[in-house]
């Protein structure tokens, strides 16, 4: 995406690419190829409202993480903030909230009566997560922890969680809970998998842009765009048709 720098490039068309991996209902490709999803409506709507055209490029999240920092993509969504991700990347304001839910094979819920994840951890319980996934402050202590550490078991994608789960390569994973319903009943896991009462509010998550690719003026542009869609009632309408 070009810089606006001067008079002649705000005449140009604003381009926007946007990097996404499959996470249904935020982003998805519908049946004719076309990439749907909460995040990628919204996105959307900003960027029209910016004056810009947006394309997409799927890639693994770790993937999107590389070519963002690279430039390659413009944005990504569902990002959560941290200090590492500031040196390369400038942030939309908060866009909705995230929580993750603790998925676990069916009547195996009964096995771990916690609701605090280290009294879990402190059975030994093997948990799938995703590479470079921001699952919120107090639950990337433990990921990252000495203790901890090697009962986390890290894949590209999310989707490999649920068949690790079945093979009985983990005890457990954590996951979105609208995405994980989504997945339960598109894989036909409903009867396999049940979701445990563990659930861990993560925080806001942010659209997350490029500084290799997108200037500072741009992001205030889709800022006051998403200032806007709130304002006039589209932003819910899209929650709405996501019912969330």
């Amino acid at each position: 995406m070009s810089s606006k720098t001067d008079a002649a490039v705000q005449e140009e068309q604003c381009n926007i690419v946007m990097g996404w991996d499959p996470w249904e209902p935020y982003l998805f490709a519908d049946i004719d190829g076309s990439v749907r999803g909460l995040d990628v409506e919204l996105m959307s709507a900003m960027a029209s409202k910016a004056g810009c055209e947006i394309s997409f490029a799927k890639a693994s999240w770790t993937q999107l993480l590389d070519r963002l920092r690279a430039g390659q993509v413009d944005v990504v969504a569902g990002a959560s903030v941290t200090e590492a991700r500031k040196q390369f990347s400038w942030f939309s304001a908060p866009y909705r909230r995230e929580t993750f839910a603790l998925y676990v094979r069916d009547t195996e819920a009964s096995k771990y009566p916690f609701t605090v994840m280290e009294d879990v951890l402190a059975q030994g319980m093997k948990v799938g997560v995703v590479s470079d996934y921001v699952y919120g402050e107090q639950l990337n202590r433990l990921i990252e922890s000495e203790r901890y550490q090697s009962q986390f078991v890290e894949v590209p994608i999310s989707e490999l969680n649920y068949v690790s789960l079945l093979d009985y390569s983990i005890d457990g994973f954590l996951e979105d809970p609208f995405v994980a319903a989504t997945i339960l009943r598109k894989k036909g896991y409903d009867e396999d998998i049940e979701q445990h009462p563990l659930v861990i509010d993560s925080g806001g998550v942010h659209f997350m842009f490029s500084k290799a690719s997108v200037d500072e003026a741009t992001v205030n542009d889709l800022n006051e765009a998403l200032s806007d869609l709130i304002a006039d009632g589209s932003y819910q309408a899209i929650l709405d048709k996501y019912r969330l």
